[in-house]
């Protein structure tokens, strides 16, 4: 494979966009990813802004009603506690807007569905990514027929407007229906190499195998650090709460109190609202899946990598064709199972 003159190459900003230096560069390319850059592109950047948009408004409204739902109750606790102290009407107010934005929040989620919007949008995106590589290591594209490469634009063209015309209804199906993956006959009848194998492997490689590990590495460092920094929280709180319990009684086992001081009833206060917060722990980890998902990126990184050794080491192109198309295989099913993942968490 020829990696010459990559460092000349700006840096791209994704796997989906190909500049005009880099256009230049790949010219044997060039006009296979301009048709990805007209087909495919605007489709998918479209997608991607709405998935991006929806993600982050439903990370907000999952933020907002478990924190102020979290609130809500443990300013119920405190009143029960310390009403008589701090008075009733301050800690009802407070009460009372906690209850309001968590009960909008959670609302507002349910009927606008930003998580299923959210979903349905990145699996147009992830889609539409997949196409435009499958379209590039087609190997009938490079056959060199002109007739050959109209109808592969035509059926692109196609595919793009069916991803794009998907429902929440039709994701469902999708990911509910796996077919049986088989290597393509045009590949595995291969015998002599196209002549665009060196340039394409070489953008394979950089464009969606590094592009992807990378994705796939750094996703699962951030889902080990949240799950480290999350994962035991619920179950040292429970522990606490249970230690205030004990405090409670064996502080007022010594005092002999015929009623509650101050001290009893903070204890009382923690060993209610101790697993509140563990619960809203709970719910943080529920809706993003910090475990799984670190577990299901690191094994997709270490396929890629097997994958990737191993396109460096084809040298038939049938060899290559068959790499390349288990790539996409493996990248598709990394998606589908992110995306039952996602689709089985609740949200609240």
């Amino acid at each position: 494979m020829s990696d010459s003159g990559s460092a000349s190459v700006e840096t791209p900003k994704d796997d989906m966009h190909d500049s005009e230096a880099n256009l230049a560069h790949r010219q044997q390319l060039a006009g296979k990813l301009q048709v990805c850059a007209e087909v495919i592109e605007p489709a998918f950047r479209k997608a991607d802004g709405a998935a991006l948009r929806h993600q982050s408004y439903h990370r907000q409204l999952v933020n907002w009603a478990t924190v102020f739902g979290t609130a809500a109750i443990l300013f119920a606790i405190l009143q029960l506690a310390f009403g008589d102290a701090i008075g009733l009407h301050q800690v009802a107010f407070a009460e009372l807007v906690a209850v309001a934005i968590a009960l909008v929040a959670f609302v507002l989620g349910s009927l606008v569905a930003f998580q299923i919007l959210w979903l349905v949008e990145r699996n147009k995106a992830e889609r539409l990514r997949i196409a435009k590589f499958r379209y590039l290591i087609d190997r009938e594209l490079w056959s060199g027929d002109p007739a050959t490469e109209a109808r592969k634009r035509a059926d692109l063209e196609t595919e793009v407007k069916r991803i794009e015309a998907a429902q929440h209804h039709e994701v469902h199906h999708w990911i509910e229906n796996d077919v049986v993956p088989t290597p393509p006959d045009s590949v595995l009848g291969l015998s002599d190499s196209p002549p665009i194998t060196s340039e394409l492997l070489d953008y394979y490689r950089t464009r969606r195998l590094e592009y992807q590990l990378d994705f796939f590495r750094k996703r699962a460092n951030e889902y080990v650090k949240l799950q480290k920094a999350t994962m035991h929280v619920p179950a040292v709180l429970f522990l606490a709460s249970v230690g205030a319990v004990l405090l409670h009684y064996g502080h007022d086992l010594s005092t002999h109190a015929e009623r509650l001081d101050t001290f009893s009833r903070w204890m009382i206060v923690l060993a209610a609202s101790l697993p509140v917060i563990g619960g809203a722990f709970r719910t943080f980890q529920s809706a993003y899946q910090a475990a799984r998902n670190a577990y299901r990126y690191r094994a997709k990184a270490v396929a890629l990598a097997s994958i990737k050794a191993a396109l460096e080491h084809a040298t038939g192109p049938r060899s290559q064709f068959l790499a390349l198309w288990f790539s996409e295989q493996t990248l598709e099913n990394e998606h589908r199972e992110w995306l039952r993942l996602m689709l089985e968490a609740e949200w609240f």
